[in-house]
This record gives structure tokens, C-alpha cells and sequence, in this order.
């Protein structure tokens, strides 16, 4: 396999992105919008060993997806009776145990698979209420793979020692990344921006150059819009890679978010003061 088809692949498999984060934030309430609702209604039937009667749970992706409150689908194994009378059931039991949000039955219908034709029901629950939105949100950063080793390695050049085998997994202290964040300046910063670029298939007769692209950099775009690199399909010239550049001011950006989980850990008294990537 040749470099264009292993950069495509994982350009696929979206391994493509780094997530700087406070350690043990993952036990802190955080709010819950309906792109993340499902995942969090699975593992209540999980709970209450409902996966015997349902199989998934998905969102209304017609919806507003980062809303507090909207409609999902929960999916049955089978067609029986059994199914749809326990979804009642088991949205009595999250109510109860989920004051901050309750939800409503609307009604049981059947999604047919245009290829096998099989059909699944399905109950169209709708959240009516989500209080989870008051809740503080804890800061955290997505980055794409390669702009990650940057800001690491930017991170190492500023004096904050670094604990992990990579770039792209591993841990530091918060308040020596604030002891040395005023040595961070412009000059220091622009050492480690990167130039858009793009790369033709071996083979190719496609060149494509950044004046392509108009030399716009990518400020107004975040790293999680692209995952990464975006694979660049060119039919009558030729398959390309494109990878983005980076920008002084959206290195500037990171650090802006890195300076909130700082503020983040000191005002919450968080004790493992260390923020983690990965």
C-alpha cells in the first residue's frame, strides 16, 4: 500500500484528530445536547437490560442535532408486542430517575431496509424538557493530528515537560504550562505554523499548488470540521491529498483554550491539576 492509499485510509477511518482535556473530567456533570443523548439512553437500557428488547438508539438527525430538546428513535429487535408496551415503561423509569430530563412517547413505527426489505419497529421518543443545559461546560480542545504535534512540541519548546511515549497521547502539568505560558509569544509561535499543502497519487498527473486554494488559511474553520486531512477527489486530473495549514492566530486559539482549563482547574479546586491528550 502506497502513501496516498494509507493516508486515505486513515482519512476513512477519521484517525485523524487529538482531544486536549482536563484529567478527570470525564466525572464532572457536563451538559447534554440531543448528539450526545443517545449514548447516554443506550446505557440506561443497558442498565436495565432492555438490549434484550432494543438494539439501538439514534437521534433525529432532520433536527437541530446541538439542541437541548428534540426527537430519537429507539430501535426493537423484534417485532412483538413485549417492545412496544415496556418503552412506556421505560421511559417511566427515566423520568423518575432523570428529573433534569424527561421525555415523552410519541409513537411505534416501522423503518423498512430498502435493500433486504426487512422491517424494524421503532418508538419516536421526543425529549421535553433538558435542564442539563445549566450545567458549566469544562473546557477541552480538538486538534488535528498534525497540528497537535505542533502545539506539543511548541509546549516542550516553552519549558512544559511533557509525559508519554508521543505527540499524540500523553499528559502535562497545568500550572507549569501557566509558569511558562508568557515566555509564549508571536515570534515563538510562529516558528511552528504550517503552509497548506496538498499532494497528487503516485502516478497522478494532478499538481495542485496552495494559490489553488486562493493562499486563504483556515482561521474561520475549526480542526473538527475536518478531521484532519481531507481526502480530495479530482476525477479528470487525479486524486490529491490536502492537508491544512496552521495559522499563528489558530495556535493563538489553542492557547486561548488552554488558558480556560487553567482557569477551569483553579476555580473548581481541581486536585490532579494535569491536562491530558489523546
Amino acid at each position: 500500500m502506497n502513501w496516498y492509499n494509507r493516508l486515505k485510509f486513515a482519512a476513512m477511518q477519521k484517525i485523524a484528530s487529538v482531544t486536549f482535556y482536563i484529567s478527570g473530567s470525564h466525572g464532572i456533570a457536563k451538559p447534554i445536547d440531543m448528539i450526545s443523548f443517545p449514548n447516554e439512553f443506550l446505557l440506561f437500557i443497558n442498565n436495565v437490560h432492555g438490549e434484550i428488547l432494543y438494539s439501538d438508539v439514534q437521534i433525529d438527525e432532520e433536527g437541530d442535532v446541538f439542541a437541548p430538546t428534540g426527537d430519537f428513535f429507539v430501535f426493537m429487535t423484534k417485532e412483538n408486542k413485549l417492545a412496544e408496551q415496556n418503552i412506556d415503561k421505560l421511559i417511566q423509569m427515566w423520568n423518575k430517575s432523570n428529573p433534569e430530563i424527561q421525555l415523552k412517547f410519541i409513537d411505534v413505527r416501522i423503518h423498512e431496509n430498502y435493500q433486504t426489505k426487512e422491517k424494524t419497529p421503532y418508538a419516536v421518543i421526543s425529549v421535553t424538557k433538558n435542564e442539563t443545559v445549566n450545567r458549566e461546560r469544562v473546557p477541552e480542545l480538538n486538534v488535528a493530528n498534525d497540528n497537535a504535534k505542533q502545539l506539543v512540541e511548541l509546549l516542550q519548546s516553552a519549558g512544559v515537560p511533557m509525559e508519554g511515549e508521543d505527540h499524540y497521547g500523553g499528559s502535562f502539568d497545568a500550572m507549569a504550562y501557566k509558569r511558562s505560558r508568557p515566555l509564549i509569544d508571536k515570534q515563538m509561535i510562529e516558528i511552528y505554523t504550517r503552509p497548506d499543502s496538498a499532494h497528487p497519487e503516485p502516478g497522478s498527473t494532478h499538481q495542485m499548488m496552495n494559490d489553488d486554494f486562493g493562499g486563504q488559511s483556515d482561521d474561520n474553520i475549526s480542526d473538527d470540521d475536518f478531521f484532519g486531512d481531507i481526502l480530495n477527489e479530482n476525477k479528470s486530473k487525479g486524486p490529491q491529498m490536502f492537508n491544512q495549514g496552521l495559522s499563528v492566530e489558530q495556535i493563538q486559539r489553542y492557547f486561548q483554550v488552554l488558558d480556560q482549563m487553567v482557569i477551569f482547574i483553579e476555580s473548581h479546586q481541581i486536585p490532579n491539576k494535569t491536562i491530558q491528550f489523546g
